[in-house]
């Protein structure tokens, strides 16, 4: 009578690649997102105690032709077909390289890289248990 296998316990380095090795081969892409707070109240003087109508007045202006200039930005790191995403909303930007140099984009691509690590490490246990 043969026995049923007995799930092998996940042994995480024996089956993932190194995170260097895994961050060298993601691609990362930026695109603003239509922002769902009005402008009016994310940097409305009331919520910020500063004046920025001239700033809103220009992004109402806009009507939407610039989505930088008010927008949610989101971070994508991407590896073949799977992958992590990092938000950031309230986001009063000129232009893609405005938020690029902005300070946040190296934090967002370390939390969707953070994302789509533990992905492949889940993944990877699923594919380690069904093998066993």
């Amino acid at each position: 009578m043969s026995e049923t296998p007995k799930a092998r316990e996940y042994e995480p380095n024996n089956t993932i690649m190194e995170k260097s090795i895994i961050r060298a081969n993601v691609q990362f892409y930026i695109d603003p997102l239509e922002e769902i707070t009005p402008i009016s109240e994310g940097l409305g003087f009331e919520f910020t105690g500063a004046d920025h109508s001239e700033y809103i007045n220009k992004v109402e202006a806009d009507n939407g032709f610039n989505p930088w200039l008010w927008c949610t930005v989101r971070v994508t790191a991407r590896l073949q077909t799977l992958e992590g995403f990092a938000y950031l909303s309230q986001c009063p930007y000129n232009s893609k390289e405005d938020f690029i140099g902005g300070g946040y984009y190296e934090q967002m691509q370390d939390e969707a890289f953070e994302e789509l690590y533990n992905k492949i490490v889940d993944l990877q246990k699923v594919i380690c248990v069904a093998h066993v």
